[in-house]
């Protein structure tokens, strides 16, 4: 366990700490102990490959390469799934933001995202990726955002939607990165 490290993103009003990074030991306080692992594609940025995605009345399966990325607010997607996950919340794109947004009182009922990844799936849910960016209005945004990697790299970015969901644990020793649920306090 001495060639771990863990990545914890927490929800803002947690005790004021926005993340955590843990070294050599996996984080049981704020993540589940149970970790599922998933072998790295390529070690470039932890990259590893989903087999398919859902949202709503969307599915398709389709293996695609991804990381997860501390560094990006947003999960980032091709365009076309974007598209479709507009269409399945009844986003519109707004010019004036430059995202994605719905109103604000429709979060609790938008369906969750779902990453099959080496035969797991993975849930997202809506109070993760539908965020009040304080727009307006009553209005919020999705933190979802087209990806256009030209065919140098990844197709999907998992950011802080993912991140929040799922407790991110790189394991360099076995070259293969984990995923344990996140543990958020009900506040």
């Amino acid at each position: 366990m001495d060639r771990w490290m863990q990545f914890t993103l927490l929800n803002e009003n947690e005790r004021g700490i926005a993340g955590l990074i843990t070294y050599g030991a996996l984080d049981t306080t704020n993540c589940d102990q149970n970790v599922k692992y998933v072998p790295l594609t390529s070690q470039t940025y932890w990259q590893f490959s989903i087999e398919g995605f859902s949202v709503g009345g969307f599915s398709e399966k389709k293996a695609e390469d991804v990381i997860s990325d501390t560094g990006n607010s947003f999960i980032r997607a091709p365009l076309y799934i974007v598209k479709e996950i507009a269409n399945q919340t009844g986003a519109r794109f707004s010019q004036r933001f430059g995202i994605f947004i719905v109103e604000c009182s429709t979060t609790v009922a938008q369906p969750d995202l779902e990453f099959s990844i080496n035969g797991v799936k993975y849930h997202v849910p809506s109070k993760e990726y539908v965020m009040d960016f304080g727009l307006g209005s009553g209005m919020c945004g999705l933190a979802i955002f087209p990806s256009d990697s030209g065919g140098f790299g990844p197709s999907w970015i998992l950011g802080d939607p993912w991140i929040r969901t799922y407790c991110n644990i790189h394991d360099f020793g076995q070259k293969r990165i984990g995923f344990a649920k996140a543990k958020h306090s009900k506040s």
